[in-house]
């Protein structure tokens, strides 16, 4: 074979090369199933704050590809209390393993007492084109199969709607009981004491 052939047969074996590296990307592209990075809020012992506002953050790691609306790696939702959310759909053109940080804005409530969580998530994209989203808890075992934030609505006090805590009910508790026992201890030995005193004076004469 001469010099042509072979310079022939090695450009027609870059182009076959060059084909499938293209069609196996087409195919993992048209393939690939958009993921959803979803979320609920609740909020315990109330049902009256509809109209709460409660913002939930979305942050990449290594650039790991967003939905749209995002800024610099970074997407923000805003809902209302006791629903759900999500921060769109995103899509993968590669497989690999993408990670993501889930976390809230947490906002000036007196009678809400706040979960501030934070979530980190995995998606595993395969070759095939499938993906799997792993969720873990920050500061707790297993893996949980979804993100769950559970505020709770704290009933204030009937005098100057202050919050009512469980340490200043026990505090209120205990200050009564001292000063109960105090008051007993002064009513049954109030009488030697007035006698001590009254000796006392007269031998001081």
């Amino acid at each position: 074979m001469n010099k042509v052939g072979v310079k022939k047969l090695l450009l027609l074996f870059s182009g076959l090369f060059l084909l499938l590296n293209l069609s196996a990307n087409y195919a993992f592209a048209s393939f690939s199933n958009p993921v959803e990075i979803q979320g609920r809020h609740i909020v315990e012992n109330d049902e009256t704050l509809k109209s709460g506002r409660h913002v939930f953050v979305l942050t990449a790691e290594n650039n790991s590809p967003m939905p749209k609306g995002s800024n610099a790696g970074v997407k923000k939702v805003t809902i209302s209390s006791n629903e759900s959310f999500s921060f769109g759909e995103i899509t993968y053109d590669a497989p690999g393993e993408y990670k993501y940080t889930v976390s809230r804005e947490l906002a000036d409530s007196k009678n809400l007492k706040q979960d501030d969580s934070v979530y980190k998530c995995t998606v595993e994209v395969t070759n095939d084109g499938l993906a799997v989203v792993i969720f873990e808890k920050i500061g707790t075992q297993g893996k949980p199969n979804s993100i769950l934030y559970t505020d709770k609505y704290i009933t204030p006090s009937s005098k100057g709607g202050k919050v009512k805590t469980g340490d200043e009910t026990d505090l209120l508790t205990l200050t009564v009981t001292v000063l109960s026992i105090l008051f007993i201890v002064f009513a049954i030995y109030s009488d030697k004491i007035a006698k001590a005193i009254k000796n006392k004076l007269i031998s001081t004469r």
